[in-house]
């Protein structure tokens, strides 16, 4: 037909280096160039100051273990004069991978601090995990009008809640929320696990 040009081909030899070795077409290495490293991945769990016993072991061997065995840094604040609960920091470098050494530090640290100091949890007995988190990742988990978090407990029994202002401890910085994960151990910790995947994906 006329007036209608033909799209020009594409010549082999044209994408690749004086060595021969091929080069990616420029879209997708412009697209590399973008993609960045994945960012570092953060929580901080409250630790009971009445747990945190079982937390670091005798002599710091479990949180020396629990360092070694997921590869995240664990850092405990100093105690606040008058507060019941320490901040644990947790944190690795950002990876691709669904697993994240910052998770299941996490993870591993809660189960430790729900055993309390006696390491004599009841069997069936409930727990709770309280994370403190900005503003915008608690935005994340709520998600349009509430339809994330109220997912998030149907998915896996837990009680998930932003608690009010009042319940802020005083080791919480400014513009911090509380996070509040309850209920049976299992559900606790899948609820946990998806808390943690969500504010992974939402860097501050």
């Amino acid at each position: 037909m006329h007036g209608l040009k033909r799209p020009l081909a594409v010549d082999a030899d044209a994408c690749a280096s004086p060595c021969g070795a091929p080069v990616s077409p420029p879209s997708t290495l412009d697209a590399k160039r973008r993609a960045g490293p994945a960012p570092p991945v953060a929580f901080r769990l409250l630790a009971p100051c009445s747990a945190i016993g079982s937390l670091l072991g005798h002599g710091g061997d479990v949180i020396a273990s629990l360092r070694a065995s997921t590869g995240a840094r664990v850092k405990l604040d100093p105690p606040l004069a008058g507060c019941p609960d320490r901040v644990l920091h947790v944190s690795a470098p950002g990876t691709p991978s669904p697993s994240c050494p910052a998770t299941a530090a996490l993870l591993a640290a809660h189960d430790r601090l729900a055993l309390g100091d006696d390491g004599a949890r009841c069997d069936g007995g409930d727990v709770e995990a309280r994370l403190l988190v900005d503003g915008g990742g608690v935005g994340a988990l709520l998600g349009r009008r509430g339809a994330a978090i109220a997912a998030l407990r149907a998915a896996t029994g837990a009680c998930v809640r932003v608690l009010p202002a009042k319940d802020l401890p005083a080791v919480a910085a400014p513009g911090d929320e509380l996070v509040r994960v309850s209920g049976a151990p299992g559900a606790v910790a899948a609820a946990l696990a998806r808390v943690a995947a969500t504010l992974r994906a939402t860097p501050p």
